[in-house]
């Protein structure tokens, strides 16, 4: 199960962890992307791109909100991190994702594979609290490409789910420095101003600035102006002919474009509301085009 591939693209995935040792309380383990190369040998990680946890690697999804193990949400002391498991919180009824006291019980996952895809199957209930979550992963039969889809059930007794879910593909694309692009939709506007703002081509793309291995983290917010609907952005290298191009099916909340030491991500966020009984079902597709 660590690897998917046809005659166009290869995937390999985040190996599944044996316990909650050492695991963030942050993203969806089940079909976490931590590879991905053309048939011929493009790959949107350079070779020099390191490893290490600090940065993070691939490409995960996070849904934000936990779901309070308790009657009395604001007293809880543990809570259900879709995806993940059950996670211990650092203060009673209150998360952030800064605050990662450790995950308690990671939670299992089925698979079902065939020679196209992988569907990974998750299902959680505590304290009155759960879910049923579905991730499928599916190479494109015609082009380097591959399509993420999600299916989410509320299975708690009574609440609803309220969470904002994002995918943060982290990507070094044909190495780093100023040469590396994001283009996204011409609807999207920045939501505040930015204090870094990026530099913008002749080709329209915004470009990460030379040095931008040397910062801190920068996050930059932009906010859909047409309620959502072009749901689309691509990066890439300017020193190269591909480019990953990401489309999703959901209405766009907002999106982020968020860098630090030799990586960035652009991010599109999709608002959940759930009550209990009720599936919501979404997709991205990623190409790889020229």
């Amino acid at each position: 199960m660590g690897r998917l591939a046809n005659d166009h693209i290869a995937l390999t995935f985040v190996p599944m962890p044996d316990g909650p040792a050492g695991l963030s309380v942050r993203f969806v383990l089940g079909g976490w992307i931590d590879g991905l190369t053309t048939s011929d040998g493009y790959s949107f990680s350079s070779p020099d791109f390191p490893r290490d946890p600090i940065v993070g690697f691939g490409y995960p999804d996070e849904f934000i909100s936990p779901l309070f193990i308790d009657e009395a949400p604001a007293r809880a002391h543990s809570a259900l991190k879709i995806g993940v498991g059950i996670i211990d919180l650092e203060r009673p009824g209150g998360y952030r994702f800064c605050e990662e006291p450790g995950v308690r019980e990671v939670l299992p996952w089925k698979t079902e594979e065939s020679a196209a895809s992988i569907r990974w199957v998750q299902e959680a209930a505590a304290g009155g609290v759960g879910y049923l979550l579905g991730k499928q992963v599916t190479l494109c039969d015609d082009r380097p490409g591959l399509v993420l889809s999600w299916e989410l059930t509320n299975r708690c007794r009574r609440q609803p789910i309220q969470t904002l879910w994002y995918w943060h593909p982290f990507v070094a694309p044909g190495g780093m420095g100023g040469r590396c692009y994001a283009r996204l939709a011409d609807s999207l506007v920045p939501a505040f101003d930015f204090m870094r703002p990026l530099s913008t081509d002749e080709a329209g793309r915004l470009r990460m600035p030379d040095d931008f291995s040397d910062f801190p983290t920068q996050l930059l917010e932009f906010a859909p102006a047409d309620h959502g609907l072009a749901n689309r952005f691509e990066v890439g290298n300017a020193d190269h002919d591909r480019r990953l191009a990401v489309e999703g099916s959901f209405p766009l909340a907002f999106a982020r474009l968020w860098y630090e030491r030799r990586v960035f991500s652009v991010e599109p966020f999709y608002y959940l509301c759930l009550m209990p009984g009720q599936t919501a079902s979404w997709s991205i597709r990623v190409t790889v085009e020229r």
